[in-house]
């Protein structure tokens, strides 16, 4: 049950939103409103609760036309193509919505698991609002597609609060805390030496160091030379810490992560700003609009059959594993990239192109857990900032323990009773395949050790996510390999045929491994899917219409 003070403020926030967002948000956060529930007489038009009923499905299933966005309108006189798009995350919603928005309405969201979302999921945990995805829109400003969406939708409110840089105190594995100038002047080197690894992104610079952890440690062991041998400990601590944050952000160790490539990782100013209902709340506006029989839900694809000849014969015909299959003119893959690595080969008849899924296998996909902790008593206050966990080397090298992937936990709720962290990299795999108990126990030996007191209790509940034993994402989020460039992300976003092999496409493909200005990103994922919606209306007018069964 929630807590009655935390009801109390909900409903305050919550009656800021439009009567659709209220029953959204309640639909996806509370576990006792299934899918069963939803698919009862009570919830059944639970998504459309401002359409009217000519926009309603007909009784013989075919989708009807809402209104199309005047600027792009496909008249209505054209044929329509059947489109089919795999994963209702914010890449495939963002597709279908912009489609329907312009008015082609055959649209069909097949999506495995039994919520809308892919990797942004809200729920309760105790008295706050905690994400297992998504948690931030990084980069709040105009620029920021997923930004424009939340300030239209009301999700937020003036003056937005934007966060800024993590404080707090370092505390070492020898149970004793860093002296805070030290710590300050650390953090100053290393972001000066972070600041070399990003410049080399986009110059004639060529490092020798082609994975960043040989690349940041050297400079490391070069600016700790400059340091009194009295701090040069605490500050290498404090920097193995930070070099850990980093390794956060990719979801894999630094000797994986390609030098030259750093300064890529997508940055818009602005600042990162928290959803206060939740980030979920994103995908009230896509699922709005969109026909109640757009979006199938239990539907897993077993295999994309392609690049028909006969005339007879549908360009593309999606087989879902319930002996079910759904055909179509265009078909939008926005699986995310692990799921791509595994089942590729298997996945389209025939094969991809030898491009296609060269960028599919080299290109990374971090592991990236979050997890969240709750206390039986306040411990601390909120402005004592975050715990920072700071490793002696020794200490480091001599555990196989999955904390080592824990940089800090930080203090997300006024109760002071839950402390949040990420857990990421080969770590992030581990702790998906410990059981509840164990975590909690490692944590409370963690914190003990580190902070030099024994007293510290055992956490009561724990929620984290799964995402890399989750078969349908495999892993978090995208980046730059030393095997990888920018180029194969571009090559992951060219449909298939290519249009200069004179071939109307069949194949389009999004996500945020897709998106080579924002990978790793919502907004990179909502973007791509617009980007290939846009696609497919390009080559409507261009036909006039659906295209040819036959290749041109």
């Amino acid at each position: 049950m929630l807590n009655f003070t935390f009801q109390v403020k909900l409903k305050q926030k919550m009656l800021r939103l439009s009567t659709f967002q209220q029953k959204f948000v309640t639909f996806l956060y509370f576990p006792s409103i299934t899918r069963a529930t939803y698919e009862s007489s009570q919830f059944r038009n639970f998504w459309s609760v401002k359409k009217s009923e000519e926009e309603k499905c007909k009784e013989d299933g075919q989708p009807t036309k809402p209104a199309a966005d005047e600027a792009f309108k496909v008249p209505e006189s054209w044929s329509q193509p059947k489109v089919v798009v795999i994963g209702a995350g914010i890449a495939g919603l963002s597709a279908a919505h912009r489609l329907v928005q312009c008015g082609l309405c055959d649209v069909t969201i097949l999506e495995a698991t039994d919520r809308p979302g892919g990797r942004i999921q809200s729920c309760w945990f105790t008295n706050s609002v905690a994400e297992l995805g998504a948690s931030l829109i990084e980069g709040a400003c105009v620029a920021n597609s997923v930004y424009n969406l939340a300030v239209m939708e009301r999700l937020l409110q003036s003056p937005v609060v934007r966060q800024g840089p993590s404080k707090g105190l370092f505390y070492s594995s020898r149970g004793k805390p860093i002296e805070t100038s030290v710590a300050h002047k650390a953090y100053a080197v290393f972001r000066q030496i972070e600041s070399m690894a990003i410049s080399l992104y986009g110059s004639e610079i060529c490092s020798e160091d082609a994975n960043l952890d040989v690349f940041m440690n050297s400079h490391i062991r070069r600016e700790l030379m400059h340091f009194p041998e009295s701090e040069r400990q605490g500050a290498l601590m404090v920097m193995n810490n930070y070099l850990t944050s980093i390794k956060e952000r990719m979801g894999a160790s630094l000797e994986c992560v390609n030098t030259k490539y750093y300064g890529s990782l997508p940055s818009l100013p602005g600042g990162n700003v928290k959803i206060p209902v939740g980030f979920v709340g994103v995908l009230a506006p896509l699922i709005r609009d969109i026909p109640d029989c757009t979006i199938k839900y239990c539907k897993p694809v077993e295999c994309i059959r392609w690049d028909a000849c006969e005339a007879d014969r549908p360009r593309a015909c999606v087989q879902c594993t319930e002996d079910e299959s759904y055909e179509a003119d265009y078909v939008v893959i926005t699986t995310p990239l692990g799921f791509l690595k595994d089942k590729a080969s298997s996945f389209f008849v025939p094969n991809l192109p030898a491009k296609k899924m060269e960028a599919i296998n080299n290109l990374g996909f971090g592991h990236s857990n979050n997890l969240f902790l709750q206390f039986p008593e306040p411990m601390w206050l909120r402005d004592e900032g975050n715990i920072m966990f700071a490793w002696h080397p020794d200490d480091f090298s001599k555990t196989n323990s999955w904390v080592k992937g824990l940089t800090s936990l930080r203090i997300d709720d006024k109760s002071g009773q839950v402390l949040t962290g990420v857990v990421s990299g080969k770590d992030a795999i581990t702790m998906e395949t410990l059981d509840a108990d164990q975590i909690m126990t490692d944590i409370q030996k963690q914190m003990q050790t580190f902070l030099g007191n024994p007293t510290i209790p055992k956490p009561s509940i724990i929620l984290r996510s799964k995402w890399s034993t989750n078969v349908y994402s495999q892993g978090a989020f995208t980046y730059i390999s030393t095997d990888s460039g920018l180029g194969h992300i571009k090559d992951l976003a060219d449909p298939v045929p290519e249009p200069c092999q004179s071939e109307t496409p069949v194949l389009l493909f999004a996500g945020e491994h897709t998106s080579h200005r924002n990978y790793s990103t919502t907004h990179g994922a909502r973007d791509s899917g617009i980007r290939e919606a846009n696609r497919i209306l390009n080559y409507t007018k261009e036909l006039r219409g659906a295209p040819s069964k036959q290749k041109n």
